[in-house]
C-alpha cells in the first residue's frame, strides 16, 4: 500500500480528474523583472497586471543606473573562503553588500522615505558574516529603516522594499 503523502494536495486533484487552471496575472513584479520568468517558465501565459505597469510602482531607493529595478553586481576580486558551518562566504561581497546598505541608510537620512532591506544568501557562514557587518542599521530602532539578512529558507514568503542576493 503506497503512501499519497509526498503528493501535493492539487497534484492528488489533477491526477483525479479535475482540470489545471493557470492564473495569468501577476500584480507584484515590476515588468523587468517579470520577463524572464514569464518567457522562461510560462511560456509568456501571463501578463503583468495594470498596478505594475503604471509609473508610480517604479521606485528607486538611489540614484543611477545601477539602481534600477534589478542590478547584477560583478564581484570581480572576491574570494570564497569555508566559514564555520563549512559554508561558504565571501568577505570582498559582504564588504559590497555593507556598503549598499549604507549608502541606502544615508539616503534614507536625507530623505527620511521610509526603506525595508532584506538581504538574502543561501550560505550561513555568508549571512553571518554580513549580520555582523549591518548590525548597526539592523539595530536602529525607532525609525523607518529596517535591515534584516536571512537565509534563503530563512526569507520565504518574506517582502522587502530592496532585495540583495548575496550568492
Amino acid at each position: 500500500m503506497s503512501s499519497c503523502f509526498g503528493r501535493s494536495l492539487f497534484g492528488r486533484l489533477v491526477q483525479l480528474g479535475h482540470k489545471k487552471h493557470l492564473l495569468n496575472v501577476q500584480y507584484i513584479m515590476h515588468p523587468s523583472i517579470s520577463l524572464f520568468p514569464k518567457g522562461e517558465f510560462y511560456k509568456n501565459r501571463i501578463l503583468d497586471g495594470p498596478n505594475v505597469k503604471q509609473r508610480s510602482y517604479e521606485r528607486s531607493f538611489l540614484s543611477g543606473k545601477m539602481y534600477g529595478s534589478y542590478s547584477f553586481i560583478d564581484i570581480v576580486n572576491g574570494k570564497e573562503e569555508l566559514g564555520r558551518w563549512h559554508s561558504q562566504k565571501n568577505m570582498v561581497e559582504v564588504a559590497v553588500v555593507c556598503e549598499i546598505v549604507a549608502s541606502l541608510y544615508r539616503e534614507f537620512n536625507r530623505t527620511k522615505k521610509k526603506v525595508s532591506v532584506g538581504v538574502i544568501s543561501p550560505y550561513k557562514a555568508q549571512v553571518n558574516a554580513i549580520q555582523e557587518r549591518v548590525g548597526e542599521y539592523s539595530e536602529v530602532s525607532g525609525t523607518d529603516f529596517s535591515v534584516s539578512v536571512r537565509s534563503v529558507d530563512g526569507f520565504q514568503g518574506g517582502e522587502d522594499d530592496v532585495i540583495i542576493i548575496s550568492c
